[in-house]
């Protein structure tokens, strides 16, 4: 394949990401969380205000007005850190729009790829994949947030 179709291969990728990404965003109604934290620190957020479409209840879940979620910090473009250490991917900016939309700050967990576990427990509140591992009875999933084809 040539620079050149490998280029176009990935603005079509990249634009199809910021696709999924605003209707994830939309879909959830993204609220204005603030700061996320990580194992390396807090971070800067930026969250896009959308009209809120549906309520959605925290529960007992979220302890401390925190919701703290697992991510696999080495699934790139999923999950992952930038060159000054910030915590980046796809599955960082939804867990942003979630924790927004409850109303709460949001710390994130890299758990490897073992996010079943991480839930189970408690040492995280959410796990966020871009892959659905076997079904589980003790567990409920999401319908899949994003459909890429890397997965």
């Amino acid at each position: 394949m040539s620079s050149r179709s490998n280029r176009s291969l990935a603005r079509k990728l990249a634009a199809a990401a910021c696709a999924a990404a605003l209707c994830v965003a939309a879909a959830l109604g993204a609220g204005g969380c603030s700061q996320v934290q990580s194992q390396l620190g807090m971070v800067a957020a930026t969250e896009p205000q959308i009209e809120q479409t549906s309520t959605l209840s925290a529960g007992t879940v979220i302890q401390d007005g925190i919701l703290t979620v697992g991510i696999n910090g080495s699934n790139s473009p999923y999950g992952g850190t930038n060159a000054s250490g910030e915590v980046i991917g796809f599955d960082v900016d939804m867990a942003a729009s979630l924790a927004g939309k409850l109303g709460c700050k949001l710390r994130i967990v890299d758990v490897g790829a073992d996010g079943k576990t991480a839930v189970a427990d408690g040492t995280v509140d959410v796990a966020l994949s871009a892959k659905k591992t076997g079904a589980s009875k003790d567990l409920s999933y999401s319908d899949a947030y994003i459909n890429d084809g890397l997965s």
